[in-house]
């Protein structure tokens, strides 16, 4: 046997784990084996074995590479998950700590396509305008092409798939957006793909709801990459193709989205308090002003003075106490700019 006593093809890569042998005639110990060929034999039997023997041992080889391979495949969707878990449990902790709204955004959409190797994504969020509910586009992410983003309103209704995700809370999962499923309300827009010669294909969407159930907003994937190794006499360049989102997608989706509602929902709840408190602080400075005309705009000067001076130390070159950026968010944060309170302005 000359060919199992050298090395396996190099194209034989995940396929080892499929490779089983049957030995008919001779022993196993006088049979020169390379160390992957004997780690694969399974069966050995003599050339004079009878044929109901041999059958038994073939079919035995079936369902040892059956289980072999579905057990593989166990361990890497296991690992797969692990590791989405851990990922989920990361994202939750960054966007708890994130205190700008822009980062914030930024690292929801960015999270959600890497977790589901998207290529592209857009955000929406749930805003009142004019007295109705209509959807904000507030982010997109493209790695392929390079644009210029604009924030823009969507009305909230079934036209659009953001729209119909916000109203009906359903998730949307698309293998081609050129092939939309009979009788569904909502169409595709593709001016972006027009207009950068783009070619959306899969696109899945899914509602972030808040813990008491309202929907504040839309988190939306466009075009799920997998890797493909080439043969390696043809290319070596390691290619991607565009293919449909999992199921499993859509549940790494949708959890990342509860927590990108909670996020969301909290930094707004942290706006309306400081919000409050600037307007205590106002409403106590013009009580405070109108008691004594004599020291009327005292509070005023002492702001004025107060931000001067925590510009003046965020830019000395030889202040080694505090870094110039705490300095300057804690100055600004006790500056509000309200009716004439300054806002401090850094250089």
């Amino acid at each position: 046997m000359p060919a199992l006593s050298g090395p396996p093809p190099s194209h034989v890569g995940e396929a080892a784990d499929r490779i089983a042998l049957l030995i008919l005639g001779g022993r196993l110990e006088d049979i020169p084996l390379d160390p992957f060929w004997s780690a694969r034999v399974s069966f050995a039997l003599p050339e004079s074995a009878p044929e109901l023997h041999v059958r038994r041992a073939v079919e035995s080889l079936h369902r040892l590479l059956e289980d072999r391979t579905r057990g593989a495949r166990d361990r890497r969707a296991l690992l797969a998950r692990q590791s989405e878990i851990r990922a989920l449990i990361d994202v939750g902790v960054a966007l708890s700590a994130e205190t700008d709204r822009d980062r914030l955004l930024e690292t929801i959409l960015s999270r959600a396509r890497t977790l589901t190797a998207a290529d592209a994504g857009s955000l929406y969020l749930v805003e009142s305008s004019d007295g109705r509910e209509a959807l904000r586009f507030v982010r997109a992410q493209n790695d392929s092409v390079r644009f210029e983003f604009a924030s823009s309103l969507l009305p909230l209704d079934a036209s659009s798939i953001a729209g119909f995700v916000a109203r009906s809370g359903e998730i949307v999962n698309l293998p081609d957006v050129r092939r939309l499923p009979d009788g569904v309300p909502y169409r595709f827009d593709f001016a972006f793909d027009e207009k950068h010669r783009y070619k959306t294909r899969s696109v899945l969407a899914v509602p972030m709801t808040s813990p008491d159930g309202r929907r504040i907003g839309v988190l939306q994937l466009i075009n799920r990459k997998r890797r493909v190794i080439p043969d390696g006499a043809v290319t070596a360049f390691i290619v991607s193709e565009t293919v449909p989102f999992e199921d499993g997608n859509a549940d790494v989706a949708r959890s990342l989205a509860a927590q990108a509602a909670v996020a969301v929902e909290n930094h707004r709840l942290a706006e309306s308090v400081r919000s409050l408190l600037e307007g205590f602080v106002e409403a106590s400075v013009t009580a405070i002003e109108q008691r004594d005309p004599a020291t009327s705009g005292h509070s005023h000067r002492v702001a004025r003075l107060t931000c001067a001076l925590a510009e003046a130390a965020s830019r000395a070159a030889a202040n080694r106490i505090r870094s110039r950026s705490s300095i300057s968010t804690q100055a600004s944060r006790w500056c509000p700019s309200v009716n004439g309170w300054p806002r401090c302005r850094w250089v």
